[in-house]
């Protein structure tokens, strides 16, 4: 009985981990430089984890459903770029159909992705990789320079430049997210494919339909962080999101997703994307090196794969049967 009690919180704190690893390097951090505890640095830590927080939802909804996406990084460059470029060129379009076009072009990514890992039902990792490249190179096609904030409309930047109104709209997505997932028929969908695809067939459950949405939404948040980058640099950089899907995966594995799919909590996620972001202004306000610090997220990386491996690990020992056999 104590075994298994300790089994359990050891696989409790493994599921929050990231919660806890938030917390020991910001007091760590903190201890070293006070101004880590000012209410204003632990605002903007906030508010600059929310961009790639939204690549990290992306990535998370497509590990659940036992799939991935090494695209999204490109993507949301692409998508920023191209509403970027056409609203630089068209100043007077219509500003309130300019703030949902990140969106519906996400959208669109998104359904190229899930035609071909949904409904062709080809390997995820190829396609995404071919994505990959496909939106690095039609970003550049857009436009072969940076376009500056001056240039795009004020509101359209507003969002992503605002704190105010950036944070609470990142919230109410992940809360819609969570709810989603825990309270509707297609969030037990994404969670039954992810864990068991085989089963789910036999259940009834389309396959094929449920992966193709799984993208389009993963399109959709990629929307909405080329918009949030977008007024968080304040100008669309032609390497706008460049190298994010690594610390998308690092942060949606930490918080929580498990790598075979079918498990994982979104706003655990949350805790993954502070943690990464904690790093980050870490690492920045000791003035580490650039190339450093791409150092310090590949270790992340492996990180996140080693906890999720001793995560399962302790997960499927505990939830083992004990089962003894007895001969008369």
């Amino acid at each position: 009985m104590k075994m298994i009690k300790k089994e359990s919180i050891a696989l409790f704190l493994l599921d929050n981990i990231a919660w806890v690893l938030s917390i020991v390097f910001y007091l760590g951090f903190a201890f070293v430089r006070p101004v880590f505890l000012t209410w204003n640095m632990f605002y903007y830590i906030i508010y600059a984890s929310v961009p790639i927080g939204f690549l990290v939802l992306a990535e998370s909804i497509c590990l659940i459903s036992g799939n991935f996406d090494l695209s999204i990084g490109q993507m949301t460059g692409f998508i920023a770029m191209f509403v970027g470029h056409y609203l630089f060129v068209h100043p007077h379009f219509p500003i309130y159909i300019a703030l949902i076009m990140p969106m519906l072009v996400g959208i669109l990514c998104g359904c190229f992705n899930g035609f071909f890992i949904g409904i062709l039902e080809l390997n995820p990792f190829l396609i995404t990789l071919g994505s990959f490249m496909i939106f690095e190179g039609a970003t550049l096609m857009v436009s072969s320079f940076s376009i500056p904030g001056t240039g795009l409309p004020k509101v359209y930047l507003l969002i992503g430049k605002q704190p105010q109104i950036l944070i609470p709209l990142f919230i109410l997505v992940l809360i819609i997210l969570w709810f989603i997932l825990r309270h509707t028929e297609f969030g037990t969908h994404i969670y039954a494919v992810g864990g068991n695809p085989k089963t789910s067939r036999m259940l009834g459950i389309d396959v094929k339909r449920t992966k193709f949405w799984v993208f389009v939404m993963s399109g959709f948040f990629c929307g909405f962080s080329a918009l949030a980058f977008t007024g968080f640099d304040y100008s669309v950089p032609i390497t706008l999101a460049d190298g994010t899907v690594f610390t998308a995966f690092a942060g949606a594995v930490i918080g929580g997703v498990s790598l075979t799919g079918g498990r994982g909590s979104v706003i655990n996620t949350f805790a993954g994307i502070l943690f990464l972001s904690i790093i980050e202004a870490g690492l920045a306000m000791f003035r580490v090196p650039g190339e450093v610090r791409t150092v310090a997220i590949g270790g992340l990386v492996i990180a996140a794969v080693v906890i999720n491996m001793f995560r399962e690990t302790v997960r499927d020992r505990i939830l083992r049967p004990n089962i003894t056999f007895s001969v008369e």
